[in-house]
């Protein structure tokens, strides 16, 4: 259930917490947003605003993405990533993600992975940074 139901009782001050999962309770007033960690305002929620604006240089950002096993042949990945962008770019995909305060990132499989290696440095220096060992 997330970080939602202590927050909603009182037994936490603050959590951090995908847009997905607490829209719906920052629309019916029962939480109140103060920013979102994305590296600018989402859409549907643009009266939030960024961590950056205000006055915390932090971005994170949730992602869903699909991943195939290593050596899976270029032109089976191509046709995956070129039906997958088709389908993200529908009018009701992005009425679907919009609901929910999300939005589409349609792009290549490089890009993808240039994300990924990037995100892993990132926090793995925040990790080394706090001391943090991972497995």
């Amino acid at each position: 259930m997330g970080h939602q139901a202590p927050v909603l009782g009182q037994q936490l001050d603050f959590a951090l917490e995908s847009p997905v999962i607490l829209l719906p309770l920052i629309r019916e007033g029962k939480l109140r947003a103060l920013a979102v960690t994305s590296a600018k305002r989402k859409s549907e929620i643009a009266e939030i605003p960024t961590m950056r604006e205000s006055g915390v240089d932090f971005v994170a950002t949730l992602l869903t993405g699909v991943v195939a096993p290593a050596g899976t042949p270029t032109p089976i990945i191509q046709r995956l990533n070129a039906v997958i962008n088709e389908s993200l770019q529908s009018t009701d995909m992005q009425q679907t993600l919009a609901k929910f305060g999300s939005e589409a990132n349609v792009g290549s499989p490089q890009l993808f992975a240039d994300f990924l290696q990037a995100e892993t440095k990132k926090w793995s220096d925040v990790a080394e940074a706090a001391h943090v060992h991972l497995d």
